[in-house]
Order: C-alpha cells, then structure tokens, then sequence
C-alpha cells in the first residue's frame, strides 16, 4: 500500500492570511500554519503565496487535522485547487489580519 501524502490544504491548521504590501496600500493573500510547522532554514515561520497552496505536502505531521470527512478530501482538494489562483495576485486596498 503506497504512503499516504499528508495535503496541509486538507489541515484545519492551514490559515489564510492578508499581507500588506506598499505601507498598506496593496496586499496579497498568503497561507500559514497555526501550528507553526512551516518553517525555514534559518528557523522563523515560512509563509506561502495562496497559489502555492496546492503543492505542500508532507509525510507526516504531529497536528494535522482534517477539516473534513476523510472520504471527501480527495473530492476538496480538487475543487480547492480549481478555485486557487494560479499565479501571485496582488490586490488593491487597506490590509486587515486574518481571513479565518
């Protein structure tokens, strides 16, 4: 039986965040963990493009939840990354924090 991939799009962990760009002026969309299991090599939090949503996978992780019926998430993962832009979009406007 092949190793099941973990997808962090698939995590209740996995957050949206608005990130202000120009003092506030434009923004773009990125994606966190709230558990903090993102991280570079120098140590701090890594944050992703919304479009690179798509290819976090790991093998494991200590808090992955799923945020949904496990049979479902194959069926999630597509129509998710049918709605995630393809490329870096960057908006126009005030920034505010978190989006969930």
């Amino acid at each position: 039986m092949p190793i099941r991939k973990i997808h962090c799009a698939a995590c209740l962990h996995c957050k949206f965040v608005r990130h202000s760009e120009d003092n506030g002026k434009t923004y773009i969309y990125q994606v966190r963990c709230a558990k903090k299991q993102w991280r570079t090599r120098t140590g701090t939090e890594a944050r992703y493009h919304a479009c690179m949503l798509r290819h976090r996978v790991l093998d494991a992780c200590e808090y992955y939840e799923p945020s949904g019926d496990e049979g479902d998430i194959e069926q999630f993962l597509r129509d998710l990354y049918d709605s995630l832009p393809r490329t870096r979009i960057i908006y126009q406007g005030e920034d505010d924090e978190t989006l969930s």
